[in-house]
């Protein structure tokens, strides 16, 4: 015989089935969940982030004296100029940049300034966007607000790329000229390393990425005859201390350590007012009173508890172990040749930007 009784309706099926769901989640909440774990959890202290993030203060340490200052107006000041939104993401132009030179601590204070609760990071270090084939490429999309400060009014961010220095002029075209054309009000921060041993770091970095690089002194002599043939064949001697790619300068160590017309070309489209310069010596002798010239100099507060010795980087030590390479250094009667070489250009420095001294003594 055949069961008579009606069968279910489709709205009761349903229902029996989202009531049979809701029961099971109730008894695996129970049983699994409220039940004390059986191991022990990791704490943050065991885990070591891969990508370094800045420290943001919570909204209601802002309130401290400390932020109560100029220098807040001129941090809200910026972001309401220069920080925009568009597609629901906000962006900034960054408030300084650092511009170099190479292997002069501009790694460090970069990492510095990410602790710092009012400045967010860019995507990353050295953009080298001013100098690039990738200037016609927007370059605010670097400067994305994190989606959970975009409320925040009072956040500034910045950019570092040493080679900006070093490669201040790109097809023709000056660097520090795109620079003013793109953000005319941005500040300018430079640190400079004592150039002898700015060279020698260089060269010693470039081991790490083996490129057919010669002995030291075979490098020394290739670079400077490589500028002496410059000097005979060009008539404008700054042509030759800035990257010329008709001697393929790129690679020339000794040249990347002077100075003095890489400022010139500078000062043509920046007023010293906006430009301050470090003496690297310094800021690692006595960290203190540089950086806190520099946020004077930035207008934005000063944080005492941010300890510049604890974020100096350590990556190209770390590769150097890992690679097993040693660091070589200068004779006396190489470092004497090289000292004697850079002084007259570094003599036109100390002038051309007002140092009370020489800054270097080898």
């Amino acid at each position: 015989m055949f069961d008579k009784r009606k069968k279910p309706s489709l709205k009761s099926q349903i229902t029996l089935g989202a009531v049979i769901c809701l029961t099971l989640l109730v008894a695996y909440y129970y049983f699994y969940m409220s039940r004390p774990p059986t191991h022990i959890e990791p704490t943050k202290e065991d885990f070591t982030p891969k990508v370094k993030k800045p420290i943001i203060k919570k909204s209601s340490e802002l309130s401290s004296p400390r932020y109560n200052s100029s220098s807040m107006k001129s941090i809200l000041r910026w972001h309401k100029k220069h920080c925009r939104t568009f597609k629901k993401k906000k962006y900034c132009d960054p408030y300084f940049i650092i511009i170099g030179a190479p292997k002069c601590g501009t790694t460090s204070l970069f990492d510095y300034f990410l602790s710092h609760p009012n400045i967010f990071p860019p995507v990353t270090k050295e953009l080298n966007f001013f100098n690039s084939f990738n200037y016609s490429k927007d370059y605010i999309e670097n400067f994305e607000v994190p989606s959970d400060l975009k409320k925040r009014k009072d956040l500034i961010t910045l950019e570092a790329s040493a080679n900006y220095i070093i490669n201040a002029h790109t097809s023709n075209i000056s660097v520090y000229e795109r620079i003013a054309n793109g953000i005319p009000d941005v500040k300018l921060v430079a640190l400079l390393r004592n150039p002898v041993d700015r060279f020698m770091s260089h060269y010693n970095y470039r081991l790490i990425y083996p490129r057919n690089l010669p002995e030291l002194s075979e490098k020394i002599e290739l670079d400077l005859a490589q500028l002496k043939e410059c000097y005979s064949q060009k008539k404008d001697r700054a042509s030759c201390h800035l990257t010329n790619k008709e001697f393929n300068f790129d690679q020339n160590l000794v040249v990347k350590s002077i100075y003095i017309d890489k400022f010139r070309g500078l000062l043509k489209y920046f007023p010293k007012e906006r430009l301050r310069v470090y003496i690297s010596e310094k800021l690692f002798a006595n960290s203190t009173s540089v950086l806190r010239d520099l946020h004077e100099f930035l207008d934005i507060p000063f944080i005492e508890s941010i300890d510049f010795n604890k974020v100096l980087p350590k990556i190209e030590v770390r590769k150097r172990l890992e690679k097993n390479i040693t660091k070589y250094s200068l004779s006396p009667s190489q470092r004497s040749f090289l000292c004697s070489f850079y002084r007259p250009f570094n003599e036109e420095l100390v002038e051309l930007l007002g140092f009370k001294e020489y800054p270097w003594n080898c």
